[in-house]
């Protein structure tokens, strides 16, 4: 009975994961169509800074670089190649990545952390049809990247209740 116990509490710390659903970031949700963002916002504050493989990345004058005590020094709206809000990138200093790791941590759980080819170490956690990547990529800045993966129909309810194994 004694080791069952932290059994139940990790069974039920997954499923309490992974009702978690992560809405689009602010007030833009996802698949938000860039116009109707643009409406949201002045269109005067809300500026094209790139555009890489069919991707635009905007930022948006006076954006509050905060999340929780974690500052940021650039946050980027990305839309895909039908315009449609997609991913948020986050970039901060090192000095915060403390936080910023925390406040992952606490919203979305524990997670591995892994180092790819390039010596990169990240952490990686799937909440719903979000990705979200938390990654060190030198010496001196953190990303967060926040990504929506848009499904079939049905897809991730019909695949997610398999009785096969």
């Amino acid at each position: 009975m004694k080791h069952l116990l932290p059994l139940i509490f990790t069974i039920f710390s997954i499923f309490s994961l992974s009702a978690q659903e992560v809405d689009g970031f602010r007030d833009i949700t996802w698949q938000m169509p860039l116009d109707s963002v643009i409406q949201l916002y002045n269109a005067d504050d809300f500026t094209l800074v790139d555009t890489v493989d069919g991707e635009s990345y905007y930022v948006l004058a006076n954006d509050d670089m905060t999340i929780g005590t974690a500052k940021l020094t650039s946050i980027q709206y990305v839309f895909d190649k039908d315009q449609k809000f997609s991913k948020v990138v986050l970039v901060g200093d090192l000095e915060n990545r403390r936080a910023m790791d925390f406040i992952l941590k606490s919203k979305f759980g524990k997670t591995l952390t892994y180092v790819n080819a390039h010596g990169v170490r990240y952490k990686e956690w799937e909440v719903g049809n979000v990705d979200i990547i938390f990654s060190t990529t030198n010496d001196e800045v953190y990303l967060v990247e926040i990504d929506y993966v848009p499904v079939e129909n049905n897809f991730y309810e019909i695949n997610s209740a398999v009785s096969d194994f």
